[in-house]
């Protein structure tokens, strides 16, 4: 029996489910809405469905809403080449519809408030690009520094990535001593000679005169039409930078108790992003030092946005901070990390989580630390990982108030930190060698990780310390960043294969694939009440925020809400709620 099965099933039936999802939530805020608000605020979208057809055979085609007006597109996918698309604000569009090896052609649309006139499409065969279609064998056919790119390089690079680019050998050199000086190639090298077959082998097998290349893999992701075809996707995408050739790079959403959603822009200029929704519209604020960077944020309770800087292209003598953003004040508030500069190494923070006494806890990938900020003394503690390399990335707290981090180099672990304790534990997961970026709490206080090149997810008991891992039965599978949802299964974004939000049932071991409107990884996703999945499409052609709606007609709200501030007091209202229920 699942937690929402749970509520659902005891005496009090769905009102007490209603409760659960209302109760916690601050009375201050609109996060609890009524069903009457709720149904107000859809009435007035659009819904449009229609039929698909083509002379050669598809399965789940995607069919593509794009907002004119407003930089938004919606997708949904066919079934028995029917589709439907629900909740769209009304507009001008242009619809298109894409399968394997198909296109439609593109066709001007307005949708009105309310059910619109049936829309069709007819696939034709995509024109000729001139990229020659190869298996992975073809790919990266065997030779000195094949193994060497099959096992480590296309861990993080997809194959396409390799059959895209054109370079000589010095040029791949260069790349190689870049990645390997900024410590992206954690494994380094056993020999001088390792390295050098393998920069050979890419100016012999992607130099100059090889031909554009992209792989057709034996195991296609699955799609199951009867799934899919209850699914929504919206991406809401960002204004372009004046200077087009700086791409912006939206990542980490979070949601503030309206039900708006907060990313941060990493790319130069750096900013706080914040996007509504129910209308489309978005406001930025750039950050204190917009030639530096970010990554990830959270919100507390009083609503303000915590930001760890990062170094970026800043040229300052300032120092990197831990920034506050209020956003009823509108001003950034900066807490120095190192005040005293008594840290020599380099430092590069990555996320932060607030815990149940409001303090912000944050990793730092670069400097193998992880700091925390003191509500009360509004000062900042460092503490180091317990062994290096370590490069402390994801990160999240259980019911007991530890502190779990994934470690992206060195053995392939999770560490906790208990601050009553002040003692730090390595969990080293089975699978091994690997790269795991993300930890993520769950209702049973069970740690899901994935170790992103090798195609794994599992868990580790927080309790017993057992590791229990899966296998994704995928050619190239990276998933990211599992997270549970309020019914026990498990979401994350997985760009292996083109990229696709994967869900998976611990309890069946079934996995359901929903791909993506573009080629792009989802490094963090968010779950919402509802169990929508929010992600950062970042390495996309089209930066920006986006959404999965894995059953469009549970939609009751398009705004995103957690159960309580974040996912830690949401799982903690959750577990709350059990147990005075299960004491009756």
């Amino acid at each position: 029996m699942t937690r929402r099965d749970f509520f659902i099933a005891t005496a009090a039936g769905a009102a007490m489910f209603a409760m659960v999802c209302g109760a916690f939530l601050p009375a201050q805020n609109a996060i609890a809405q009524s069903a009457q608000g709720d149904k107000s605020e859809l009435a007035g979208l659009a819904s449009v469905s229609g039929t698909v057809t083509s002379s050669a055979p598809f399965k789940a085609a995607k069919v593509y809403f794009r907002n004119v007006e407003k930089r938004m597109q919606y997708m949904v996918y066919t079934a028995g080449g029917k589709y439907q698309a629900m909740h769209l604000l009304p507009g001008r569009y242009e619809m298109r519809v894409t399968a394997q090896g198909l296109d439609s052609a593109v066709t001007p649309v307005v949708l009105n408030a309310g059910p619109n006139t049936p829309q069709n499409a007819t696939l034709r065969p995509v024109q000729n690009t001139g990229t020659l279609i190869v298996s992975m064998d073809e790919m990266f056919p065997p030779g000195p520094g094949q193994k060497y790119l099959r096992e480590v390089c296309v861990g993080c690079h997809s194959p396409d990535f390799f059959g895209a680019r054109h370079f000589p050998a010095p040029a791949w050199n260069a790349f190689v001593e870049m990645m390997a000086k900024n410590g992206s190639i954690p494994q380094g090298f056993s020999s001088p000679q390792e390295r050098e077959e393998l920069v050979q082998y890419l100016g012999a097998q992607f130099g100059p005169e090889s031909r554009n290349r992209a792989v057709k893999y034996d195991k296609e992701t699955p799609l199951d039409e009867a799934k899919l075809a209850k699914a929504m996707y919206i991406e809401y995408y960002f204004r372009p930078n004046a200077d087009p050739k700086v791409k912006r790079r939206g990542q980490d959403p979070h949601f503030d108790q309206q039900g708006n959603v907060w990313v941060t822009d990493r790319n130069v200029p750096n900013r706080l992003v914040k996007l509504d929704p129910r209308t489309g519209e978005s406001r930025e604020w750039m950050m204190p030092h917009p030639d530096g960077e970010t990554h990830g944020l959270t919100i507390d309770r009083d609503g303000v946005v915590w930001i760890p800087e990062r170094i970026g292209k800043r040229k300052d003598k300032d120092g990197l901070h831990l920034t506050a953003f209020d956003p009823k004040t509108e001003k950034f508030e900066l807490f120095p990390l190192d005040p005293e500069g008594k840290i020599k190494e380099s430092l590069q923070p990555h996320t932060p989580v607030v815990d149940a006494q409001g303090n912000v806890w944050a990793t730092i990938i670069r400097g193998d630390r992880f700091f925390m900020w003191d509500r009360q003394t509004r000062k900042i503690t460092m503490h180091m990982a317990a062994s290096r390399p370590a490069a402390p990335y994801g990160i999240d707290i259980d019911s007991q108030g530890n502190i779990w981090m994934a470690q992206f180099r060195g053995d392939a672990r999770v560490g906790k930190y208990d601050p009553k304790a002040g003692q730090f534990t390595d969990y080293r997961v089975l699978t091994q060698p690997g790269r795991i970026r993300r930890a993520s709490v769950d209702l049973e206080d069970r740690v899901w990780f994935g170790v992103y090149d090798r195609g794994v997810i599992g868990y580790i008991d927080a309790k017993s310390g057992q590791v229990t891992e899966a296998k994704l039965p995928l050619n190239i599978s990276r998933p990211y960043d599992p997270q549970g949802d309020y019914e026990g299964t498990v979401w994350f974004g997985d760009d292996g294969q083109g990229g696709t939000t994967i869900r998976y049932n611990p309890k069946t071991k079934e996995f359901s694939y929903y791909p993506t409107p573009q080629v792009a990884d989802q490094p963090k996703i968010e779950i919402t009440r509802d169990g929508a999945i929010w992600y950062c499409p970042r390495s996309g052609a089209e930066p920006g925020v986006g959404v999965l709606y894995p059953d469009v007609s549970r939609v009751t709200t398009l705004g995103a809400y957690y159960l309580d501030v974040d996912p830690i007091t949401s799982r903690r209202a959750i577990r709350n709620r059990v147990t005075r229920e299960a004491a009756r």
